[in-house]
């Protein structure tokens, strides 16, 4: 005897349940480090359908949180380019008063709403007088190029062929798998 056929509301229904617990239980997922907790894998159980099925809603439900995530990452950089063009009218704005103060001779102006005056700054600004960076004042950053690992690795052969881990010239060498969903 077969499993019916869910009707395509329905299947809307299922991944819209799944979905916002999702949204609910967010905090415990991102804790688990994105391990789906018992009460979503028992969610999950309780749908019908065959395994094709149920890996159909859950790529369907990754599809649209990466859609979501684009989204709000789109937004962010439309907000966050907004804020910086206000933080550069702030400054070109601030330079004009100030330069307009200077030429007026005056240092201060109080009205019932606001107050503006000139004032000296805390600390002076310092920079190098050339390109050579004195060496009390250097700073040296140490980094892990891994480019440079990966492309010696490559070049000497000692890449992995399978998913594992290896260790090769005190380089820790893992090669992982990943789901692909298009």
């Amino acid at each position: 005897m077969s499993t019916p056929m869910l009707k395509l509301h329905e299947y809307v229904d299922e991944l819209e349940q799944v979905l916002e617990w999702i949204v609910e239980h967010e905090e415990q997922i991102v804790a688990a480090g994105g391990e789906l907790p018992p009460e979503l894998a028992e969610l999950l159980e309780q749908v019908e359908g065959t395994l094709t099925e149920k890996v159909r809603r859950v790529a369907l439900v990754i599809l649209n949180l990466t859609a979501s995530a684009k989204a709000a990452h789109a937004e962010a950089e439309r907000i966050a380019a907004m804020a910086r063009n206000y933080e550069r009218q702030t400054e070109s704005l601030k330079r004009y008063l100030m330069f307009q103060l200077e030429r007026a001779g005056t240092t201060r102006v109080e009205t019932p709403t606001v107050k503006v005056r000139i004032q000296k700054n805390t600390r002076p600004s310092i920079r190098c007088a050339s390109a050579e960076i004195p060496e009390p004042f250097r700073r040296v950053r140490v980094e892990f190029d891994g480019t440079a690992a990966y492309e010696a690795l490559k070049a000497a052969s000692c890449l992995p062929a399978e998913p594992g881990r290896i260790e090769v010239a005190g380089l820790v060498v893992e090669l992982g798998q990943h789901i692909r969903i298009w």
